[in-house]
């Protein structure tokens, strides 16, 4: 005698994978990324581009620029300058609201910069130019 097979779906059991626990902790973890996400602190640099028609830049006072070069040295308005001694030349210099040039060498280490920086934020300074390629 022959037996007969139930319909599918009877009594068998179906080789198909159940993804609802998946999809729920994609789910969590989702949800707990984007609430978390705007609590980390990361420091911000806000860089703009000034585009002028006349050629000439369009600022109040001239800036001080601080050039940092491919081998770490640091030039303050051209002259070279020690970075221990950045902060004593420029507390002569800086006032709060003097905008200050910073312009890396595309080589230049990012510490050097990160050490500028603070200097300035140490002096007080509140407008910090971010120059990455002129010409």
């Amino acid at each position: 005698m022959r037996r007969r097979r139930a319909p599918f779906g009877i009594g068998e059991e179906s080789d198909l994978v159940n993804l609802t626990p998946l999809l729920d902790v994609i789910f969590v973890v989702l949800v707990l990324f984007i609430i978390v996400s705007p609590l980390i602190k990361t420091e911000e640099v806000h860089l703009s581009r000034t585009v002028c028609k006349s050629g000439k830049a369009p600022s109040p006072s001239a800036p001080v620029r601080i050039a940092i070069m491919e081998d770490q040295t640091v030039k303050l308005n051209g002259n070279p300058v020690a970075l221990q001694a950045l902060l004593k030349t420029l507390m002569q210099m800086v006032e709060s609201d003097t905008p200050v040039q910073v312009i890396p060498d595309k080589h230049s280490y990012f510490s050097t910069f990160q050490q500028v920086k603070d200097t300035l934020t140490l002096l007080g300074v509140k407008k910090i130019e971010v120059v990455l390629h002129q010409g």
